[in-house]
């Protein structure tokens, strides 16, 4: 049987009867640069087989992989590749599935539990008190933020119509899957409802519709869209400034969905006598149709949709730093980098010295 290629390598670059002091430095070399390739690269692919599969078909074009070109060129490139960013296929893969569930059952318990403080609160005739408000600002709050921890490493815990679609157009998120998502979120939506109605009595949620969001205060349709969506870009922006994506190479890491569970609280504290707030479609279609309020239900998807995309294209396209730029991001993905080399170099200085002590066989046939 023939040998290995790399063994093939060694003997050719190294006859046996031609070991010198200079030969056997370069053996020692060789040997240890292909050793340290491979115990470094099976950590590294252990790290991250993880993103990987989660991030199926999300290559986002040549030049974003290479980090080359402006914000506006990566944008561009990654639809012109369209194929290994939005390529129909990678929607119906066992990943995505799983995405889509966890999409839905996020939703639908974030719904349950924040609609569900309305119907309880207003049982106790507390509605629209300013002190039951603010209870029901930081339920909103802590309930979403606590569903996007629960469903970051599945989906990337978007349980948002609005924050979906805005990924969809910055090119963050595969087209079709993202069709899917909101998809998932309006059926966790409906089924938040649902479960909030069977949990209640008749009386308790029809006094709250279900806590359905409604105009208050005298507040019109248009103001209504007007605050919806500059409470949904708030939403939206602090998801751009926090969440690690495609297009930009900073993140918070794990205090992201704590900062967007405050945004949502804010929204909610200033919203509350005014429109609701939404800043969801799901969370308001939910309560429509099963509790048959449908009221300006529209000024809950056009006010949202609108201030989630605008949002978006702000922040990508006018806030986020080009990759080279001297910005607190960038000089910490440079110093993770850095620190990658580091490890890479400790790795290979270890593996030489294993060799000379003899922990670590020199014989390129056991190189295996």
């Amino acid at each position: 049987m023939d040998n290995p290629p790399h063994r093939v390598t060694v003997r050719s670059m190294f006859p046996p009867r031609s070991f010198s002091a200079f030969g056997l430095l370069r053996f020692h070399l060789f040997l240890l640069a292909t050793r340290a390739d491979r115990v470094y690269n099976t950590h590294t692919n252990a790290r991250t087989s993880i993103t990987n599969e989660n991030m199926v078909g999300r290559k986002v074009g040549k030049d974003t992989v290479k980090n080359k070109g402006n914000v506006f060129q990566r944008w561009g490139t990654s639809w012109k590749e369209w194929h290994l960013n939005h390529h129909p296929k990678n929607a119906f893969t066992k990943v995505a599935f799983r995405q889509y569930l966890a999409e839905c059952l996020g939703t639908a318990l974030f719904v349950y539990v924040s609609t569900g403080s309305v119907v309880a609160l207003g049982a106790e005739g507390g509605l629209p008190s300013p002190a039951f408000n603010v209870a029901i600002a930081l339920t909103f709050g802590f309930a979403i933020a606590a569903m996007v921890y629960a469903t970051a490493l599945v989906s990337g815990g978007h349980l948002n119509p609005a924050v979906t679609l805005t990924l969809v157009l910055t090119s963050n998120k595969n087209a079709f899957k993202g069709i899917f998502y909101i998809i998932a979120q309006i059926i966790g939506g409906i089924l938040g409802s649902a479960f909030l109605r069977a949990s209640a009595p008749e009386a308790q949620w029809k006094n709250a519709l279900l806590g359905a969001t409604t105009l208050q205060n005298g507040t019109t349709p248009g103001q209504g869209v007007f605050i919806e969506a500059i409470l949904t870009f708030i939403l939206v922006f602090t998801v751009f400034g926090t969440v690690k994506l495609d297009m930009t190479p900073h993140t918070m890491g794990q205090l992201a969905a704590l900062a967007i569970g405050l945004a949502v609280l804010v929204c909610h504290m200033m919203g509350a006598s005014l429109t609701g707030p939404s800043i969801n479609p799901a969370r308001s279609f939910g309560p429509a149709v099963v509790g048959g309020h449908w009221e300006n239900q529209w000024v809950y998807w056009v006010g949202p949709l609108i201030g989630g995309v605008l949002a978006g294209l702000v922040y990508q396209f006018l806030l986020s730093p080009d990759l080279h730029e001297p910005t607190p991001g960038n000089e910490e993905r440079k110093e993770r980098e850095i620190g990658k080399e580091e490890e890479r170099e400790t790795l290979a200085k270890d593996l030489l010295r294993k060799m000379e002590e003899g922990e670590i066989s020199s014989d390129p046939h056991q190189a295996d």
